[in-house]
C-alpha cells in the first residue's frame, strides 16, 4: 500500500526539513573556577601547615541490637595524615608550582578541640623560612564514628561503621593577611566491617577504628583540595548545518577546530539571510564560535540576537536556545570569578 499524493508530499517536505536543518552535537570541556577565590594573590610556593593537636579524641557510639554504648578513643596522627595527603593532592592538581608541608611546634601543645588560628608573627616566620607566598593552615580537625550491628537472620549479622570527619583550613598571605573565610568541609563514609560474635560483645577495636578514620581523612583531603583548584566539566554543545556548500565548508572548519574561519562564513551567511528561523540558527552558531574562542560575553550577545528570531523556531530549537542562554550566563559569572583570582 502506497501513501497518497498529499501524504507523499508531506513526507518529502519533512525529509528535506531534517536534511536541511541538521543539528550536530559534540562535547566540550569547560574550566570552572575553584569555590574559594584568592584575590590579588600569586602562589608560586604554598606552605601547608598542621596546626592541630597530635592526639584527637574520637567519640564512638556503638549500637548492638537494642543496646547502646559510648566510648572515646584518643587517635593520633590524623592531622599529619590529612596534611600529607592534602599537600600531595594540591601538587597533583597543580594548585601551585611548589607545595611544602610542615608541622607547627605550637600545634604540638594544643589541647584537643582547640581551633585557634596561627598568630600573624608565626605565619610570617613560617612563610619566610619556606619562601612561601601562601600559608594553608589546618586549624580545625574533628572526628566521630558510629558502629552498629544488626541481625539479618538467625545466623547472620550485618556490621557497619560510619566515620565522620570535619576540617577547617585558614588561608593566609605571607604577611599574615587572611585571604578568604575559613574553608570548612565535612565528610562521612559508611564501611562494612566483619566482626565475630565475641567481638560484638566488646568495645570497637581502636586499631580497626583508626584504619577507617585514616582512610576517611585521606578522602576528605582529596575533596577539600577540589575546592581550591579549578575543575574541568564536560558539557554538551551543538551547531546547525543547512543544505548549503558554504555551510559544509564551515562544518569542515569546525571539525578542524578552526572556529574563527567557521564564524566568518556563518557571519557572511547571516548578513545575506532573510529567513528568521535560519537567522536564529546562524546566530546560535556564531555564539558557539565565540564561546569556543573564550569570548563568552560576545557569545551571550549573539544568543540574545538568536532569541529575537526565536518565535520562528521549532519548540526543540527554542528549548536548546534557552538552555544555551542559561549555560552562557553561568559561564560569564564563572569567568568573572576566574578573573578575580588572576588579578
Amino acid at each position: 500500500m502506497f501513501p497518497d499524493r498529499k501524504t507523499f508530499t508531506i513526507l518529502i517536505g519533512l525529509f528535506c526539513c531534517i536534511a536541511c536543518n541538521q543539528v550536530v552535537y559534540f562535547p566540550i570541556d569547560i574550566k570552572m573556577p575553584s569555590e574559594v577565590t584568592l584575590a590579588n594573590t600569586t602562589s608560586n610556593t604554598v606552605l601547608v601547615v598542621d596546626n592541630t593537636s597530635p592526639l584527637l579524641p574520637v567519640r564512638n557510639d556503638t549500637h548492638i541490637f537494642n543496646n547502646r554504648k559510648e566510648a572515646v578513643f584518643l587517635i593520633d596522627s590524623l592531622g599529619t595524615i590529612f596534611n600529607t595527603e592534602f599537600s600531595e593532592f594540591l601538587r597533583e592538581k597543580n594548585f601551585s608550582n611548589i607545595v611544602l608541608y610542615t608541622t607547627v611546634s605550637a600545634g604540638l601543645t594544643k589541647q584537643p578541640g582547640d581551633s585557634t588560628a596561627l598568630a600573624v608573627d608565626t605565619i610570617k616566620k613560617l612563610a619566610k623560612e619556606a619562601n612561601a607566598d601562601i600559608v594553608l593552615s589546618l586549624d580545625v580537625l574533628n572526628a566521630s564514628s558510629i558502629y552498629g550491628s544488626s541481625r539479618v537472620n538467625f545466623f547472620t549479622y550485618y556490621d557497619s561503621l560510619q566515620t565522620n570527619v570535619r576540617v577547617g583550613v585558614n588561608i593566609f598571605s605571607r604577611e599574615g593577611e587572611r585571604l578568604a573565610p575559613m574553608v570548612q568541609f565535612s565528610h562521612s563514609f559508611a564501611w562494612d566491617v566483619d566482626r565475630t560474635p565475641e567481638d560484638r560483645k566488646k568495645n570497637l577495636d581502636k586499631a580497626l577504628l583508626k584504619g577507617f578514620l585514616d582512610a576517611t581523612v585521606a578522602q576528605t583531603a582529596d575533596m577539600l583540595s577540589d575546592k581550591l583548584v579549578p575543575q574541568w566539566e564536560t558539557k554538551e554543545r551543538w551547531y546547525y548545518i543547512f543544505q548549503n556548500n558554504d555551510m559544509a565548508v564551515a562544518a569542515n572548519y569546525v571539525d578542524q577546530s578552526e572556529w574563527v574561519k567557521a564564524a566568518k562564513i556563518w557571519g557572511r551567511l547571516y548578513d545575506e539571510e532573510t529567513n528568521e528561523a535560519k537567522l536564529s540558527r546562524l546566530a546560535s552558531n556564531i555564539a558557539l564560535a565565540n564561546e569556543m574562542t573564550d569570548d563568552i560575553q560576545n557569545a551571550l550577545n549573539w544568543i540574545n540576537i538568536a532569541k529575537e528570531y526565536a518565535p520562528k523556531l521549532s519548540r526543540s530549537d527554542r528549548e536548546r536556545l534557552n538552555k544555551y542562554e542559561k549555560q552562557l550566563k553561568y559561564r560569564v559569572e564563572e569567568f568573572q570569578k576566574l578573573d578575580a583570582v588572576k588579578q
